[in-house]
């Protein structure tokens, strides 16, 4: 089942709000700001209204409270919307399109991608994508490469490696929106590197507290 890379895109936001809400909640509040692509750039309100509705369609959501969709052109910083979630459908939806989303950039790669750990470059074929040495990318790439390609590693182990929290002393990070920004940008930043410099989608895919490696 494929879909349009603006619904994974919402459907990856709510999925990480969703991770940082207690199990038991299957209400979460998002703000509309954050309805964002890989680049940054806001959605869109016709967008986010015509994806949450589908989304309500395929009974991943089962609620959904659009009331600040239509207050501005742009979205406030106080512009929320209410969802109500069904965490196992949502949980479904993801695992489908990932083992797609993965199938497809082997296909489409024509080879893998190679770290070098003292250059702090990735390398496919001729072209180069250089990293800012000793920073969270170059480190995101050290541990991420130390696992095959399609292995989904938990975002503690890349947190630990970024920021030198040792989960054997002190236990697992705690799920803060601060924890999990350390992780999830450079996960973004390095896509976007990778899509400019080496001419491929993405490198790194984030699901489910998890980064998995594509090629």
């Amino acid at each position: 089942m494929s879909v349009p890379k603006a619904v994974l895109d919402i459907v990856k936001v709510i999925k990480a709000e969703v991770d940082l809400s207690p199990e038991q909640d299957t209400r979460i509040v998002v703000s509309l700001d954050n309805f964002r692509d890989e680049t940054g750039t806001f959605l869109g309100k016709s967008t986010i209204d015509k994806i949450l509705r589908r989304l309500q369609e395929l009974q991943i959501l089962t609620a959904v409270n659009l009331s600040d969709l239509h207050n501005h052109i742009m979205p406030l910083q106080s512009d929320k919307v209410e969802i109500e979630v069904d965490r196992k459908r949502l949980v479904k939806f993801l695992k489908e399109e990932n083992s797609e989303e993965i199938d497809d950039a082997s296909k489409q790669s024509g080879g893998g991608v190679k770290f070098f750990d003292k250059e702090a470059v990735l390398i496919k074929g001729d072209k180069r994508c250089s990293l800012p040495p000793f920073k969270n990318e170059h480190f995101l790439c050290r541990a991420m490469f130390k696992h095959s390609k399609g292995k989904p590693v938990d975002w503690s182990e890349i947190y630990e490696m970024i920021t030198g929290y040792y989960e054997d002393s002190y236990g697992k990070p705690p799920k803060t929106k601060e924890n999990y920004h350390r992780v999830y940008d450079p996960v973004q930043q390095i896509n976007e590197r990778v899509k400019k410099d080496l001419g491929i989608d993405k490198l790194f895919d984030w699901r489910e507290m998890t980064i998995t490696r594509l090629l």
